[in-house]
């Protein structure tokens, strides 16, 4: 009865999970939106960059954006796995959201804690129905040497969730594990 209880509580909590990823990509969108109309805060500065960045689960490569007002950065990134996506022939997306806050912000020098949130998800062949999911809350460091163009380093570990339907005991399965995320990008801001 407990692993039933155990297992309500986790498909909640993903779904839940999800619901917060997409509110919080939603709310970012908006936020950009206006203060794009507002033109009092003109302090702000746009950026769009380029990473490519290792986790537990695979080589990832993509493109993020984001603003900066004064020393919070909120971004979002969207992500493919490299080598299930390329070489495997399996499209492996990855979603994320997050907030820098830099605590040393120079005109060159950019260095402060961050923290976001990651779903992914993968279907592991053509047979299948099923699909494994995942969640990530990292914790980490972002660095950014550079004026108009810069050089970004971020390294992260955290909580990290994955959910998939387990062929041995036919049902849908959790497991929580330690996970880290590292990656360098270059970016262009305006």
């Amino acid at each position: 009865m407990s692993e039933v209880v155990n297992d309500s509580f986790l498909f909640t909590y993903i779904w839940f999970m999800q619901r917060l990823l997409l509110l919080l990509l939603l709310i970012f969108l908006v936020t950009f939106s206006y203060f794009a109309q507002n033109h009092s805060i003109n302090d702000s500065k746009k950026q769009v960059g380029l990473a490519f960045g290792m986790s537990r689960l695979d080589f990832f490569t993509g493109c993020y954006f984001s603003k900066e007002f004064r020393i919070v950065q909120p971004f979002a990134s969207v992500e493919f796995g490299v080598n299930r996506s390329i070489f495997q022939k399996r499209i492996f997306p990855r979603l994320s959201v997050g907030v820098n806050y830099f605590v040393v912000s120079s005109e060159k020098f950019h260095f402060g804690p961050y923290i976001s949130h990651s779903y992914s998800l993968l279907k592991i062949n053509a047979n299948s129905t099923h699909f494994h999911h995942w969640n990530e809350l990292y914790f980490g460091t972002r660095t950014e040497v550079g004026d108009k163009w810069r050089f970004t380093n971020s390294i992260a570990t955290g909580w990290m969730n994955e959910r998939f339907y387990s062929q041995t005991i036919k049902s849908v399965t959790n497991v929580n594990s330690i996970g880290f995320f590292a990656n360098i990008g270059l970016s262009y801001v305006w």
